[in-house]
């Protein structure tokens, strides 16, 4: 995998096919936090890629005018149930 994929914006399609979200590194931290566990169900990983690939092209495309963009937390919900972003910071150029 080449050293500079953390630094591309994420593609939904790569979830899709099981392509890591951002990086090795990121991903083994995620996959245990997205499965099942103790008899919670799996996590919407699909709409974790979309948010993830949504907000990189969002600051992407108005970059000139963004210094920073920041969600925090983002809340996973179970698989087909979306996300949640319950505090969201734009700092202005």
């Amino acid at each position: 995998m080449p050293s500079d994929r953390a630094l591309q914006p994420p593609k939904e399609k790569d979830a899709a096919e099981g392509v890591p979200l951002v990086n090795l590194r990121v991903e083994s931290t995620l996959t245990p936090l997205l499965g099942e566990f103790r008899g919670r169900p799996a996590r919407d990983r699909a709409a974790l890629a979309r948010a993830m690939a949504g907000l990189s092209r969002l600051f992407l495309d108005h970059r000139p005018f963004l210094q920073d963009f920041e969600i925090n937390p983002l809340i996973v919900l179970a698989a087909g149930a979306g996300v949640r972003a319950v505090d969201v910071r734009a700092v202005r150029r």
